[in-house]
């Protein structure tokens, strides 16, 4: 009797045991049969599919954060050694143009590191698990980089040889040997150990993220390495066939009379799948795909965003009469002009090679296929660097720099007039493409070499050795993963040109502090101060209207307390003195210390000792306040930045994918410090070893530590050291719009100090302030409301402001209160 099932196959009962009556027949009958179906099936698989999948998420984030790192550090230490304030000379331009192209250099490996993580995430998710990885690793993959596909031929492999299946099998047994087998047992040696979770987490990623890691770049090296012996393979045996007489070449090397370009099969030396673009995996029709209406949008914003950059440049300068902006705006309108409309190229039509022959013409079809040297490849290649460029020689232009901003917008004229030279270079453009290339890093390569002192030996090898990889086999015509290495490099680019911004303005302003103070003399008409009323903490429904903080005296500290000392220490010296008698008449100034000048010259110590710092003491000697200045130095913005940067990273992540536990955040950061934990340090250790040594030779006095933003956030750095230090003292930090410590106390101390601050840690967060937003907050914290823009929010004198106008002046023995930065403030 047979039967059919639902799938169509016709079956006899025979061959289908029952389950329950025939248990053992039908798993004997299972085993023999189990295929990938069944693992497709599996819900086991499926586990571990998610599992992959989130480890490789992780790596993502690692990577993205150690490579914004390095590009942070690189321009750390242009500006520390050879951006002196001052002016711009061509030395200190070289050094520029230096750091940029290494930096693009960087990011254009990091970028395709991030989409060789994305194929392999993917890859763990199939039935087949990991199985281009392994593929790679056997060097079964050509047909896959021929036809631009990554599964292409992949049932083609022939499996049945000896020595290949076996060299799978192992590779396999690595796989899941370090990404599974010894997590699992780290994790339970751990929770038989009694460690609590937190910890569990920890040690899993610190061995799990650095093994992803491993893996990815074992497979890009492995890919990248292929992709290169494709490329030279091919090369060799189109100029080898040519000369054996294969081709159809005349004695001076041009075509012959009776044969034109069109006539030569350049199919037979470069066997390459014309449909490069084609997925892998069919989609439904183009009408039904929500998707493609809406991008139609995108080529609006695509041909309209050069113009953009432009006219924001002419009316920023017409408006803040800078005309070095106007000029370059004009400059770039003029140029992006003559390249759309084509002038450019049809004024060199008149250069035409004089070398047409069929074997050149078979290496263009070659450069054009494998080496991503055709025009659309070529396009993509220069538009965002182009873009780079055009915006830092806007940066230069508003910063007034003329020989900066000249020679940003003479590589911008190279690279626009080398696109437009593409069909006029045609059948030489494989050369000229190699050549620029291996120009463009060995130039690089070379001024790092001229132009730095600290380590320009290692970056010397660190760019021949990517750049000889990027043109010989990283820049492959491979469509899958493009939405994600494109993403990466906005990413990267926004932090270079964030960086840039700063490092120009602060070399254009010679490394002048914000000299601003909030007193002004009484007899200048323009001065006014505004009257704060003394209110009763139960007339207020806000809790923080009700703070008190011991200060061994009959009158206790409160919020604005804090924050006015906080505020103190941005001002001038002079002026700090004058705000003690002011506000506080029975305090004094203890010890002080002032961030050391970025002048060129000093020592290697004065670029990470960036914190200024105030200690205030009462004269009854029963209290002391540590009040740490914020961003004053422009440079400063670049401590903000290395300092949490990885939180920031770590942050974006969470928003668009799954939220990361303590331990892994802890590995991310551990992950991401570059080994740069010792300089991170050192911007603060002054102050944390005069807290230490206070707090050690006056165990009797009460001591506290604020400051806002940045110097809210090392307050809390060093708030969370102390109760490491120091478990029996105590060392409150009240802070206002600083930014969080969950993963950054890791990136400095690498130990969690967060929880420390569980109990020590007051933040005021501004509403709308973004400040206050970076990275997880610790302790508690006291929302304040602000109704102006997240930049007039962060401000120190308008958070005081909204607590006054909440509060009162909450100082009973006082009427009123004179504060002059509340002119603006609803009071």
């Amino acid at each position: 009797m047979r039967m059919q099932t639902v799938d169509g196959d016709d079956r006899s009962d025979d061959d289908k045991p029952d389950k329950v009556t025939r248990p053992v027949a039908h798993i004997r009958k299972k085993m023999q049969t189990y295929s990938t179906k069944d693992l497709r099936d599996s819900c086991w698989v499926g586990l571990y599919a998610i599992f992959h999948a989130y480890l490789f998420w992780v790596a993502l984030c690692v990577i993205l954060a150690t490579g914004a790192n390095h590009i942070l550090r690189w321009w750390v230490r242009r500006y520390t050694y050879f951006l002196a304030p001052g002016h711009m000379n061509w030395r200190i331009a070289f050094g520029v143009f230096e750091t940029v192209g290494k930096s693009w250099i960087w990011t254009a490996f990091i970028c395709e590191v991030a989409r060789s993580c994305f194929w392999l995430g993917r890859d763990a998710t199939r039935a087949d698990t990991f199985e281009l990885y392994r593929r790679t690793l056997l060097g079964e993959v050509r047909e896959s980089i021929e036809q631009g596909q990554l599964y292409a031929g992949s049932k083609k492999v022939a499996r049945g040889q000896f020595d290949r299946k076996y060299w799978d099998l192992g590779l396999q047994l690595v796989i899941y040997f370090t990404l599974d087998i010894i997590p699992f047992c780290i994790a339970i040696v751990g929770f038989l150990s009694g460690k609590r979770l937190g910890a569990i987490m920890l040690d899993v990623s610190v061995f799990v993220l650095p093994a992803t890691c491993l893996h990815i770049l074992v497979f890009f090296s492995a890919w990248t390495l292929t992709d290169m012996y494709i490329k030279m393979t091919t090369f060799l045996k189109i100029w080898q066939s040519y000369d054996a007489g294969d081709g159809s070449e005349s004695e001076d090397g041009e075509l012959s009379s009776d044969q034109d370009e069109s006539d030569v099969d350049m199919d037979a030396h470069a066997p390459i799948s014309e449909n490069l673009e084609a997925s892998d995996e069919h989609g439904l029709a183009e009408d039904r795909n929500l998707c493609i209406y809406i991008c139609r949008g995108c080529i609006l914003i695509e041909v309209f965003a050069p113009h953009l950059l432009w006219f924001t440049a002419v009316v920023g300068g017409l408006a803040l009469r800078r005309w070095e902006a106007v000029f370059a705006g004009l400059f770039c309108a003029l140029l992006i002009c003559c390249y759309s409309a084509g002038l450019i190229s049809s004024g060199m039509s008149w250069a035409v090679m004089p070398f047409q022959s069929p074997r050149l013409h078979a290496l263009q079809k070659w450069g054009e296929e494998l080496a991503s040297l055709s025009f659309d490849g070529q396009f993509r290649a220069r538009a965002l660097p182009a873009v780079n460029l055009v915006i830092v020689t806007n940066l230069f232009a508003f910063a007034g720099m003329w020989k900066g901003m000249a020679a940003t917008m003479l590589v911008v004229v190279f690279i626009v007039c080398r696109q437009a030279m593409f069909w006029i270079e045609r059948p030489l453009g494989w050369l000229f493409g190699i050549t620029e290339g291996v120009a463009l890093h060995i130039g690089v390569a070379l001024l790092s070499l001229c132009t730095q002192t600290v380590g320009q030996f290692q970056d010397f090898f660190l760019l021949i050795v990517l750049g000889f990889a990027r043109i010989f086999g990283m820049r492959r015509r491979i469509a899958d993963g493009d939405s994600v290495r494109n993403a990466s490099m906005i990413w990267l680019c926004t932090v270079q040109v964030v960086v840039l911004s700063i490092v120009i303005l602060n070399v254009k302003k010679g490394g002048a502090t914000k000299n601003f103070s909030v007193f002004c003399n009484e007899a200048n008409p323009n001065c006014t101060f505004t009257e704060i009323e003394y209110k009763k903490p139960s007339l207020s429904r806000l809790s923080h209207c009700s703070l008190r903080f011991p200060s061994g005296q009959e009158e206790s500290l409160t919020l604005p307390d804090f924050g006015l000392m906080s505020a103190l220490a941005y001002e001038r010296s002079e002026s700090v003195e004058q705000g003690l008698k002011t506000y506080f008449p029975d305090w004094h100034i203890t010890e002080q210390h002032f961030t050391r000048s970025m002048a060129k010259g000093e020592s290697q110590e004065s670029e990470y000792d960036w914190t200024t710092f105030y200690e205030f003491t009462n004269f009854a000697n029963t209290t002391s306040v540590f009040a740490v200045r914020g961003t004053q130095y422009l440079i400063d913005v670049l401590q903000d930045v290395d300092l949490w940067l990885p939180a920031a990273t770590i942050q974006l992540f969470e928003k668009i994918g799954p939220t990361f536990s303590e331990g892994v955040i802890d590995a991310i950061a551990e992950l991401t410090t570059t080994g740069q934990r010792e300089n991170e340090k050192r911007a603060f250790g002054v102050l944390l070893d005069r807290v230490s040594r206070e707090m050690r030779r006056s165990p009797g006095r009460a001591f506290y530590i604020t400051g806002h933003s940045l110097g809210g956030g090392v307050a809390k750095l060093v708030a969370a050291k102390i109760a490491q230090m120091l478990p029996n003292v105590s060392l409150p930090a009240i802070v206002f719009a600083a930014p969080g410590l969950e993963a950054t106390s890791y990136v400095v101390y690498g130990e969690r100090l967060a929880p420390g601050l569980e109990t020590k840690a007051i933040t005021v967060r501004p509403q709308t302030d973004v400040v206050s937003r970076v990275d997880k907050q610790k302790g508690g914290t006291v929302p304040v409301s602000c109704n102006g823009t997240a930049l007039s929010c962060h401000s120190i004198f308008n958070t005081l402001c909204s607590i006054y106008d909440d509060c009162g002046s909450m100082r009973p023995n006082e009427k009123f209160l004179y504060y002059p930065g509340c002119n603006n403030a609803a009071i």
